[in-house]
């Protein structure tokens, strides 16, 4: 015990609880959901917590009896004072009204404990210097993510209280016609109802098909409010882990006013020109961030993601959209040489997923096509996700970006592409005709070439 003293703790609050429990038994049900043995911070109670749990695991009833008896069976009860000091815990008790605030407060103290723990071991790991600085941070954000994966008592909700709730919020989707971010695509949108809180979506295609200028169309059309029928402008984190952050700045410039790319990089743009596109963007002080920091971890992208969330918060706004250009250029927390890769991309993309529910806020993360895909004529399918692992389960929307030249030369429309969408988790499947003009990185509707830009 002497290696916990001074640690966050509430005695009273231990005691409550394992008094209340045997006054009356039935609390343990409330209990056994809130708290484990280690969230005890004097050893005497984790003892007879254990017991208790043992007890109860095994569908008998725990009382002072039954629990003096097992611990006596198990040579534990003299070291921890014998029944007199389950007595007291008992006598301690006079009704068990607030246990549920009560294991809150051992729970929180709990975290508190283990949180002093992860910084103690932080801070060796730092002083031993044996590895570099980006294995030692690595190990860092894990310790911290472990103390912070621990969760709260399950909140199970009855359908009868959850019905209201449900027809007041589908009682809103006809008001805006979107449930979600707008695409900037009308097709899209009619498909997907918008880009939905909490959904993980993937873009595929092949190299120079432009899955990179899609997500910039989508990203800018979220945070410029363009579309929305509200005219929201949605916050959006946009993660480049390929291009430099003024190379996307380019782009999305060159997206917003119709700029020729190649005369944007030969200067030869009049200034009236550049500037009236830097107005419509910097004038609107459009919510888009850039971070362009390459092989980001999951770790990292997270804490980097809440930390924006936060700063958002305090100005009384939201995260709308994030964006992970692309996916196999991030690294899974525990990489290592002997790791199979597509484990790697597997804990990357349930990392992402959870990302999307914890900030509730849509995920999209592109993604490059096996070279399978490029054999034959074939349209992109879902098992030609490169490593896909269990991105395509993962993900609640996954689409591709497809060119086919050959029906390209024919149709005499060089720039037509198709946005396969081939997993809706909310709707259906589609085929969707795009417009692609690559001067200007823009994706419009083949019907609707002049877009929202």
């Amino acid at each position: 015990m002497s290696e916990f003293r001074g640690l966050p703790h509430s005695e009273e609050a231990e005691r409550s609880v394992l008094g209340s429990i045997f006054r009356d038994y039935r609390v343990v049900d409330v209990v056994a959901e809130q708290l484990e043995e280690g969230d005890f911070y004097d050893e005497r109670h984790r003892v007879v917590y254990a017991a208790v749990r043992a007890l109860h695991l095994a569908q008998k009833q725990a009382d002072i009896l039954t629990v003096a008896d097992k611990l006596r069976r198990d040579h534990k009860l003299e070291p921890i004072g014998g029944e007199s000091f389950l007595m007291d815990l008992a006598e301690g008790v006079l009704a068990t009204a607030g246990i549920e605030a009560h294991c809150e407060l051992i729970r929180q103290k709990s975290c508190l404990r283990q949180l002093i723990g992860a910084s103690n071991r932080i801070l060796e790991n730092a002083y031993e210097e044996s590895d570099d600085a980006e294995q030692v941070m690595d190990r860092a954000s894990s310790e911290i993510m472990a103390v912070q994966a621990r969760k709260g008592p399950l909140q199970l909700e009855s359908l009868v209280d959850l019905l209201p709730k449900a027809l007041e919020r589908i009682s809103t989707y006809g008001e805006r016609g979107l449930l979600g971010i707008p695409t900037g695509i009308p097709a899209l949108n009619d498909t997907l109802r918008g880009f939905r809180n909490q959904a993980l979506l993937i873009l595929g295609a092949r190299p120079g098909v432009g899955k990179t200028a899609l997500a910039l169309n989508f990203a800018l059309t979220a945070a410029t409010g363009r579309g929305d029928p509200d005219k929201i402008q949605h916050p959006v984190l946009f993660f480049s882990m390929e291009m430099g952050k003024f190379e996307i700045v380019e782009r999305l410039l060159c997206i917003s006013a119709g700029l020729d790319a190649s005369q944007l990089y030969r200067g030869q743009l009049p200034d009236f020109t550049v500037q009236e596109a830097v107005n419509d963007l910097y004038s609107g002080r459009v919510p888009l961030m850039i971070d362009d920091t390459a092989g980001l971890n999951i770790l990292e992208l997270r804490s980097r993601c809440k930390r924006a969330a936060a700063q958002l918060k305090n100005e009384g706004r939201h995260i709308g959209m994030i964006f992970i250009d692309y996916l196999q250029l991030m690294q899974a927390p525990t990489a290592s040489k002997n790791e199979n890769r597509q484990n790697e991309i597997a804990q990357i993309s349930r990392g992402l997923k959870q990302l999307a529910k914890e900030l509730d806020c849509p995920v999209m993360a592109l993604s490059q096509l096996s070279r399978e895909s490029a054999k034959g004529e074939t349209k992109p399918q879902l098992y030609h996700l490169r490593e896909s692992g269990s991105i395509e389960q993962d993900a609640d929307v996954v689409m591709f970006l497809y060119r086919e030249e050959k029906d390209n030369a024919e149709t005499g429309d060089s720039n037509m592409v198709e946005l396969l969408i081939r997993k809706n988790r909310a709707g259906p499947q589609k085929e969707i005709p795009l417009n692609w003009e690559p001067r200007s990185f823009r994706f419009t509707e083949l019907d609707d070439r002049y877009g929202n830009f």
